[in-house]
């Protein structure tokens, strides 16, 4: 069988909505066979196959940067981004983030932070959970030797918050594409004013039930009621 030639190019609003769409319709299935493995106490394979589900579902973040993405040089980027298991796998401390008291998008930023470690962490666990491998002093490894039973249950917990299945339609990007992209590059402050307004006309149209208050909290207490 000849290998699939992997589209690098630009997209349309709507192909980066069906894009959205499958990632998370995927990132769903493989979350409920993670979860169903769990149970069975095939923890290693559980934990693999929740890595993958928030790999699949952390395809959305960077499908929505392709909305705004101008420049070939750019497109180039996101979609090694899209295809690189480290750039997609950075929710996955979410949990223990929020444990702390995070509940603004300026206390979530860890999530995102090109100095930390996380992203690689969690590819390295993948591969252990998966492959038996020989590392310092010809020191084996197995699946089955690691000790994964209080990190397996949050990681599936992770995939199914970030792997629910949900149609993203057309006029959701486009929206996003109109209101984010006069601000790219612009201070954190004006780009918190844009997506407020995109939250309020989503509300409008009936694509999101999030209020202008949830926004506005997630935001930093911004208040996006008072924005049109």
């Amino acid at each position: 069988m000849a290998r699939l030639p992997q589209y690098r190019s630009k997209l349309t609003p709507e192909q980066i909505a069906e894009g959205m769409t499958r990632a998370l319709k995927n990132a769903e299935r493989l979350a409920e066979d993670a979860e169903s493995l769990l149970r069975a106490g095939r923890v290693p394979s559980a934990v693999a196959l929740a890595i993958l589900s928030i790999e699949e579902s952390g395809k959305v973040t960077i499908l929505r940067q392709m909305v705004t993405a101008c420049e070939e040089k750019e497109w180039a980027e996101l979609w090694k981004a899209y295809r690189s298991h480290t750039k997609k796998n950075t929710l996955w401390i979410f949990g223990d983030l929020v444990q702390c008291g995070a509940k603004t998008l300026d206390e979530l930023r860890p999530l995102v932070d090109s100095d930390s470690d996380h992203p690689d962490i969690l590819d390295q666990l993948k591969q252990l959970s998966i492959y038996a491998d020989c590392f310092k002093d010809a020191k084996w490894s197995s699946p089955a030797e690691l000790d994964l039973e209080a990190l397996a249950p949050y990681l599936v917990k992770m995939a199914q918050i970030f792997g629910r299945s949900k149609t993203v339609v057309t006029e959701e990007v486009q929206l996003w594409q109109k209101h984010l992209l006069p601000v790219k590059g612009a201070p954190m402050d004006t780009q918190k004013v844009a997506v407020a307004a995109w939250f309020q006309e989503m509300k409008l149209l009936g694509l999101s039930e999030a209020s202008a208050e949830e926004v506005g909290a997630f935001l930093g207490q911004y208040d996006a009621s008072t924005q049109a």
